[in-house]
């Protein structure tokens, strides 16, 4: 599908831009092969062949100051949201892929780019996500809303003589998809590196 795009240059300090969007995302193979793929002694996975198509209308604006913060919001509409699905047959869980319904979803995210100093650029990303999911399951409604977040931190060092280094770290709240429940999730990461040729 085709997508819309416009920008507008206020000044030299701020641009704004609006998108708007369509998608369609098709079922893998995989996922619509009906054979059964063990998974261990008790989890197997099942391809849906009925499986549909989903479709996403998405609208998008955003707001650059001073070409390093951004500030964006977006509201999508989801329809024939498809996902992984649990039952439990005797002892075992069946993994299958089925069409849950209408998910809508609004975000907003800030991102900047600082240059702390010569040697140091630090890139920031956060963003809060609110999901509506509207479906059935095995015949039974649900009605979900959920708020989450996530924050992004990256620095890169200059360090000279050919060595350079990175700490970055993520957090992100605890979110539902379909019938998962993540827990929150933090990590760090840091790394040195040094140019030989």
């Amino acid at each position: 599908f085709p997508t819309i795009f416009v920008s507008y240059k206020h000044n030299d300090k701020n641009q704004f831009g609006f998108s708007y969007g369509r998608r369609i995302s098709r079922p893998d193979y995989e996922d619509l092969n009906p054979f059964i793929e063990f998974i261990d002694i008790y989890t197997y996975e099942v391809g849906n062949p009925y499986l549909k198509p989903m479709f996403d209308n998405k609208f998008e604006m955003s707001h650059t100051y001073n070409e390093f913060l951004t500030t964006t919001l977006n509201y999508s509409v989801t329809k024939n949201l498809f996902g992984d699905a649990f039952d439990k047959e005797g002892d075992a869980i069946v993994v299958r892929g089925s069409n849950f319904g209408k998910m809508q979803q609004a975000v907003i995210s800030v991102s900047a780019q600082v240059p702390v100093q010569k040697w140091w650029q630090t890139q920031v990303y956060t963003e809060a996500n609110y999901r509506h999911l509207q479906a059935q399951l095995r015949g039974k409604p649900i009605d979900v809303s959920l708020t989450t977040f996530s924050a992004n931190i990256s620095n890169q060092f200059t360090l000279g003589k050919g060595w350079s280094a990175e700490l970055s770290g993520f957090y992100a709240s605890g979110e539902a998809e379909n019938q998962i429940i993540i827990d929150p999730l933090m990590q760090l990461n840091a790394g040195v590196q040094k140019q030989i040729l």
